[in-house]
């Protein structure tokens, strides 16, 4: 693996996978975490030619969450891209990959919250008849 300076995405991303898989995380977790990763990772290389990982600041990831919603993603896979980006960069903070975490000031969407119908008080009656 090569120094902070000069570790690419590719590395960046093997590297929290390897360290996702060592803390035994689910094949499924493995999964969601890698597409997130290449996802971000395919955006960021095809918009902004020549970033480098420690070139990458907040102003980056929020484009990266404002193109799923251009793209009409739902509010769920926005968020687990923002979940997704503060771990990956997290990760790579800790292990002095990066000097700082630019995902840290990335909020979650608001969701819209669902509430579920109760019975009705004559509903409840009926069943316990």
């Amino acid at each position: 693996m090569q120094g902070p300076s000069t570790i690419t995405f590719q590395e960046a991303r093997d590297a929290f996978l390897q360290y996702c898989r060592i803390k035994n995380l689910s094949t499924a977790t493995l999964t969601h975490y890698s597409k997130r990763i290449n996802g971000m990772i395919a955006f960021l290389e095809a918009t902004y030619p020549g970033l480098t990982l420690s070139g990458v600041d907040t102003k980056h990831l929020r484009e990266r969450a404002a193109a799923m919603m251009d793209a009409e993603a739902d509010i769920t896979s926005i968020n687990h891209f923002v979940t997704v980006a503060k771990t990956f960069f997290g990760f790579l903070t800790d292990e002095s990959y990066i000097q700082s975490n630019p995902a840290l000031r990335l909020q979650k969407l608001k969701d819209e919250k669902v509430l579920i119908k109760t019975f009705t008080q004559a509903q409840i009656q009926a069943l316990l008849a």
